[in-house]
């Protein structure tokens, strides 16, 4: 029995308000040939489908097509779970439909009964492949209650006991399953939050999941005795802990130039009777991003050499040197032109310079995090040090509540 491990496809994600659409079309063709070239039986996505819990139009027409389309495959089973990006309504809007095809999507988890999120796979011949437990994103509301006057620290403690009990419950559910069908059979757990020592990329954009001090899950909440741990939410694939079967995939694309470099995969796991192999395979680039940062001499030359590869490169650019040139963004235009380079982002650090220089090209809101425009918008304002820290957390926690607003049910 095969499955593939994925997540955090963050469908309609834009680079820079430059759409994408392309490379999920190339990264779901890609994906369908690698299930049936390598037979595989179950696919895992670990939640952050969307981008948004909104996603237009055109996002969500790729995400069926894409169902439809892997669900007429070799794949037997299909286990979708919504993430800190998704709506869950939205996700499980189609559900009944889906679990006809054999598509089982999670959106909300089952907190009072935990063993509902317990999937029992089974193949045409009726026997089992898999128990599957489809843990989502878990959200605040759902796993703590607020009281009044209540510290940082008891909210965080909380959370943190909602998170435990819930996978422990998870956990003995599936087992209880497994004995009672005296079944061989693997258990998968799935998840989508921040574990305690997972490494993040300079704006990947991964959200702070909860407000507190309350920052990583410990990786002891997940028993050993599981089969194989699928996590979403970090975006670049690593271990968990340093165990070979509790994993993070990462996500198949970019989500930002701070990822340049880094390879993006999926995994596949195979049981064999007693055996176990776990396995990388590498997602290939469908869309090179490439940065560049120096002086004008500098930023001439790469770009040079980038021209003569004759590829298709979006590129984002830093000027860091000490003369001031107003003319910047026409030299940018000036070099890429009549090539397959694209400038998706010029950066120029000098305060006076970036008042004379207007182009599309400069940097806007949408280039910034939440926080950093809050950041801004202190700095502007002259607040104290000491009044930060409140302000920043009171922001957050604003942050959150229209993050996990999920404006379907409204």
């Amino acid at each position: 029995m095969k499955i593939v491990h994925t997540s955090d496809w963050h469908i309609g994600k834009k680079l820079h308000r430059h759409p994408r659409h392309e490379e999920f079309d190339y990264f779901f063709d890609w994906l369908i040939d690698l299930i049936e070239k390598n037979q595989i039986d179950i696919l895992i996505v670990a939640g952050d489908i969307f981008d948004s819990v909104t996603p237009g139009n055109r996002s969500q027409d790729q995400y069926f097509n894409f169902l439809a389309r892997v669900s007429a495959s070799y794949c037997s089973h299909i286990v979708i779970t919504a993430g800190n990006h998704d709506s869950p309504s939205l996700l499980n809007a189609p559900k009944g439909i889906m679990k006809a095809l054999n598509i089982h999507v999670v959106g909300n988890g089952s907190i009072d009964n935990p063993a509902d999120d317990v999937l029992v796979l089974k193949d045409q011949k009726g026997e089992i492949m898999a128990f599957v437990c489809a843990a989502p994103y878990l959200r605040d509301r759902e796993i703590r209650s607020v009281e009044a006057g209540e510290k940082s620290d008891d909210c965080s403690k909380k959370m943190q006991k909602g998170i435990s009990d819930y996978y422990s419950a998870l956990h003995d559910a599936a087992f209880k399953k497994k004995n009672e069908l005296q079944s061989s059979a693997p258990v998968i757990v799935m998840g989508h939050l921040f574990a305690a020592g997972g490494k993040t990329a300079e704006g990947d954009g991964v959200r702070d999941l909860y407000v507190g001090t309350l920052e990583h899950v410990p990786a002891s909440v997940f028993q050993s005795d599981i089969d194989y741990l699928a996590l979403g939410h970090l975006h670049s694939p690593q271990k968990v802990g340093g165990k070979d079967y509790m994993r993070y995939c990462g996500s198949p694309l970019p989500m930002s130039f701070g990822e340049t470099g880094i390879q993006k995969k999926v995994i596949e796991v195979c049981w064999d009777g007693n055996s176990r192999t776990v396995k990388e395979i590498d997602v290939p680039c469908f869309q090179r991003l490439e940065r560049i940062e120096g002086d004008i001499d500098t930023i001439k030359k790469v770009i040079e050499q980038f021209k003569k590869q004759k590829q298709s490169i979006w590129l984002e650019i830093e000027y860091t040197g000490d003369d001031v040139i107003s003319s910047l963004s026409e030299q940018i235009i000036e070099m890429t032109k009549d090539s397959l380079l694209e400038v998706l982002l010029l950066k120029n650090r000098k305060r006076y310079d970036a008042v004379l220089q207007q182009s599309v090209y400069t940097e806007s809101l949408d280039d910034f995090s939440e926080l950093q425009v809050f950041t801004k918008f202190m700095d502007i304002n002259g607040i104290e040090d000491g009044q930060r820290p409140d302000l920043v957390k009171t922001y957050k926690k604003v942050l959150q509540l229209i993050n996990e607003d999920d404006k379907d049910q409204l």
